[in-house]
């Protein structure tokens, strides 16, 4: 497996990118438009993600003001965890040469 392989894995998913951006930044406060400079996509993009996981109850909003903040429910948490562990399992993989 090669560091492009992972890439591909989860490099392209957009999901899986946004929650590991939310799983990394879980102490602070993270809204919409942070998310989209973070992820380098437009709103319109984020904001059909966002609503997408959290129809898996994976993410939650809160509206305050006029800033609409996002994190991770405790099912998201778990699941981002374990994406977490895949993602450094398979890096360590490459750093120790196993293919």
């Amino acid at each position: 497996m090669t560091a492009e392989s992972i890439n591909v894995l989860f490099g392209k998913g957009k999901r899986i990118n946004l929650m590991m951006v939310l799983y990394g930044n879980q102490n602070k406060r993270i809204n919409y438009t942070q998310l989209s400079k973070k992820l380098s996509g437009c709103y319109a993009n984020i904001f059909s993600v966002i609503r997408l996981l959290k129809r898996f109850r994976l993410v939650k909003t809160t509206k305050e003001g006029k800033y609409t903040y996002i994190e991770l429910t405790r099912k998201g948490l778990e699941v981002s965890r374990k994406l977490y562990e895949i993602k450094e399992m398979l890096r360590w993989k490459i750093r120790k040469g196993i293919k």
